[in-house]
């Protein structure tokens, strides 16, 4: 039987230096989705890759073999094997499906209900299908999951009481410089991230942000829409000690902000310097941490600003685990219906074979029958032959299942294969 496994690493199970260790570019996403679906148990493979999770989806006939294989696989992108399976999980089956619908519902979030995820596990749907790796039941539970997540925004207010990470940067930022005011920001990114950030520091008096991206076109439309500055990437070090707060997210592969770009320009600065990463894998070196004068957050120390500002009475997280569940039922019918389709084929299949050699035998009978009486009674007799090639092999094999226990507890799907004994 086919079911879904889910395996993979969050915030909640494992740091940044692991999370880090497995973000995947495009590039090496498509490798990975590649190398999964010619695995010999694998049928269809989505890859859910964000800041704070990296998951793989696939159905398979096989679950523990997939496991075994995919984590191979993990193992050969990453030089933390060891760390990798400290921190990995699995959720296999129904498991597999309730733990994607939550994540999409942004029940498993870092900031329970924020928007940006359910965007995420779109992007990565849609990626999978372009790639050609999306099978129909990957598709039908993609869908319903994403649903979910629509409605859990639509029929709740969940999303509009979330507090999100741009949001808990600028919080973070505020408890540790006081006022955001007179402070001289750098915002480095200029995707989704940088412009809740911006948003953010703006609504908190800060005036004048710098902004760089490494698009500098993009840099120069969020510097007008929030009439700030716009910089080069490459001129971030010539001006590092000008900035109180920096604040990165963009999704580079390698540092923006190095140990050798800060030392020794900032380590002798009376100022104090704030640096807050958001981004994974990193954009400031850790080791930047270590100079005097700088203090360096990255996205997991935001977990206890978050927890702070979370509101009180999230009455919606129950309606949200309805909605899940209710779509829960409808696509494990879906599946049942899906599952009996090879079943009601071969029953078909398996009915007409007789049904044709009856009738040919009564044709031939009837082309030699002389009379009315006669023709009745081959008539009869094939409506009679007919029906009893039809029901031999449910009543041997009925009589069979009550003699043994063993076969009494197969599903109804193995039961009314061996019953009519046919193979699907």
């Amino acid at each position: 039987m086919t079911e879904i496994i889910a395996i993979g690493l969050n915030h909640k199970t494992a740091p940044i230096e692991v999370r880090e260790a497995i973000a995947l570019s495009d590039k090496q996403k498509k490798r990975l989705m590649g190398d999964i679906i010619e695995l010999p148990h694998c049928k269809g493979v989505v890859i859910l890759n964000t800041c704070n999770r990296c998951e793989i989806y696939t159905c398979t006939e096989k679950p523990e073999d997939a496991i075994r294989q995919i984590q191979d696989r993990l193992d050969s992108h990453s030089d933390m094997q060891e760390e990798l399976e400290e921190h990995i999980y699995f959720h296999e089956g129904e498991n597999g499906i309730l733990h994607l619908f939550r994540v999409a519902s942004g029940l498993d979030s870092m900031v329970k209900g924020e928007p940006q995820i359910l965007g995420q596990v779109k992007e990565a749907y849609e990626f999978s299908c372009e790639e050609g790796c999306c099978n129909t039941t990957m598709h039908e539970i993609f869908k319903r999951g994403i649903r979910a997540g629509k409605r859990a925004r639509d029929e709740t207010s969940i999303s509009e009481k979330a507090v999100s990470i741009g949001t808990a940067a600028c919080e973070l930022a505020e408890q540790e410089l006081d006022s955001l005011r007179e402070a001289d920001v750098l915002v480095v990114g200029a995707g989704d991230m940088g412009k809740v950030v911006l948003r953010n520091l703006i609504s908190r008096g800060v005036s004048d942000p710098v902004i760089s991206n490494r698009t500098f076109e993009r840099s120069l439309y969020l510097a007008d829409e929030f009439e700030g500055e716009a910089i080069q990437q490459d001129e971030i070090e010539d001006h590092l000690e000008e900035y109180d707060l920096i604040i990165s997210s963009t999704g580079s592969s390698e540092p923006i902000i190095t140990w050798d770009m800060c030392g020794g320009r900032l380590d002798s600065s009376n100022k104090k310097h704030l640096f807050i990463d958001l981004a994974v894998p990193r954009d400031i070196e850790p080791s930047v941490n270590d100079i005097e004068g700088i203090q360096v957050y990255d996205i997991d120390d935001l977990d206890e600003v978050i927890k702070e500002n979370l509101p009180e009475g999230m009455s919606d997280l129950e309606k949200i685990g309805d909605i899940i569940e209710r779509e829960f039922e409808s696509l494990k019918r879906w599946m049942k219906h899906r599952k009996a389709a090879p079943l009601i084929e071969a029953l078909n299949e398996k009915a007409e074979e007789i049904r044709s050699k009856e009738v040919e035998k009564a044709l031939n009978k009837l082309i030699t029958a002389e009379d009315k009486e006669e023709k009745k009674r081959v008539m009869e007799d094939f409506s009679r032959s007919l029906v009893q090639k039809l029901l031999h092999d449910p009543i041997v094999n009925s009589k069979r299942f009550v003699e043994n226990e063993e076969e009494q507890k197969k599903d109804e799907f193995e039961l009314i294969c061996d019953l009519f004994d046919i193979e699907v």
